[in-house]
């Protein structure tokens, strides 16, 4: 064998037994771990084994120390820990309990701000079943809840607790924005049309009939008109003592309607209606005269020939407040020259009228936007006044504009 063959066969031998000394030292390494896993294993079982309730119930690592050293059964244990927490649940309760019945948390008094209406002795009416009370126990919403259902002119109202014996009002009032008169009464009414307040209020119980010829609502045919020379042909011929029956008979034979001339017709109409316009404009009148001195006299006002009482809370037709508050503001805020005569007049379902300084009466419709009858008001009267045109009346309330 040559030298260079002899050295290298030295030299494998020399790396093999190398790698068995490193084999042995990591196969002794791993039999201890394994040995030290399995041993700390096997006391974790048997300390799970010696804790567990009779239940067969794991308990917590960190009780199971408590119980091992102590010897202390879970159950036991959970059973006191029940009966502990109950006990300082009551002791809690009936602290409360207590607290709440102290004198010093009673309510005693309150205070209130943005009041402008309701009489202090009315809020001190409402308040008294609650004075004395515990201030915990006071419901506020639902103090709130019956003043704002009360007084009506209320919009919302705002209760605060001040410990110990103190409530905090704070009232925001329905702001008012006009009067409207009619037959029956005088009503305060704010920008939602609701009626906060009844100011005057009157028993009368007119017409229909009459309501609808001073309005313009019927013609010289109307049963109103018919009535009149009917009563006229009984006292010409003398049959109103006569039985009902016999007059009837008369009248089907006799009294012709047709026959009466057109011009007679629109006589008694015209003659008729004006009569009984006077008489429902001095029943307004009464009424306005009542209101003169109220608070509320600087609003504008609104003249309804109608026979409806009405009530708080009761509403208006929005539309047509909305349409007169949109005029009022337009002749005696931006107009600087012509300005409204009286009162804004409702006539009917639809329709408002307003008399101007400029001796021209308006009418105004629901079924058109303010704004555009506004617009068109503008145009009319700038294009009459540049031909130099004279006139009474403007009607603005549908599409075709009419002028007289």
């Amino acid at each position: 064998m040559s030298l260079f063959s002899k050295k290298k066969s030295d030299k494998h031998l020399h790396l093999r037994a190398q790698r068995a000394r490193k084999l042995s030292v990591l196969s002794r390494f791993k039999n201890t771990f394994r040995k030290r896993f399995l041993k700390k294993a096997s006391k974790t079982a048997t300390l799970d084994a010696s804790v567990k309730s009779p239940q067969g119930l794991s308990v917590r690592p960190a009780k199971r120390k408590l119980f091992k050293i102590f010897r202390i059964n879970p159950r036991i244990f959970r059973i006191g820990t029940t009966m502990l927490a109950s006990l300082i649940g009551i002791f809690v309760i009936w602290g409360c309990i207590n607290l709440i019945r102290l004198p010093v948390f009673t309510l005693k008094s309150y205070s209130v701000i943005g009041n402008n209406i309701i009489p202090k002795d009315k809020i001190n009416t409402e308040l008294t079943n609650y004075m004395g009370q515990s201030l915990f126990i006071v419901n506020t919403r639902l103090i709130s809840e019956k003043l704002l259902e009360i007084y009506p002119n209320l919009q919302s109202v705002s209760i605060r607790k001040v410990f110990p014996d103190k409530l905090f009002l704070t009232f925001t009032e329905r702001d008012p924005k006009l009067i409207l008169v009619n037959l029956n009464g005088a009503y305060l009414i704010d920008g939602d049309g609701n009626v906060i307040e009844v100011i005057t209020q009157e028993q009368i119980n007119y017409d229909q009939n009459k309501l609808e010829l001073a309005q313009g609502f019927t013609d010289e045919n109307s049963k109103l008109i018919q009535d009149v020379f009917l009563a006229d042909f009984k006292m010409k011929r003398n049959i109103a003592s006569l039985p009902e029956a016999q007059q009837n008979e008369i009248i089907a034979k006799e009294f012709i309607y047709a026959d009466i001339p057109q011009a007679d017709r629109l006589k008694v109409y015209k003659t008729l209606q004006n009569e009984v316009k006077n008489e429902l404009n001095s029943l307004i009148g009464n009424i306005q005269k009542e209101i003169q001195n109220e608070e509320y006299a600087y609003l504008p006002q609104i003249t309804y020939i109608d026979n409806k009482k009405l009530q708080k809370q009761d509403k208006i037709d929005k539309n047509r407040l909305e349409l007169s508050l949109s005029i009022e503001h337009y002749f005696n805020i931006n107009s600087p020259d012509v300005k409204i005569k009286g009162q804004i007049v409702w006539r009917g379902e639809m329709l408002v009228e307003v008399n101007l300084t400029s001796e021209v009466k308006v009418i105004f419709g629901v079924l058109k936007k303010p704004s555009v009858q506004l617009e068109d008001y503008e145009i009319m009267t700038s294009y009459l006044r540049e031909k130099n045109k004279r006139i009474h009346e403007i009607d603005l309330s549908s599409s075709k504009i009419s002028v007289k």
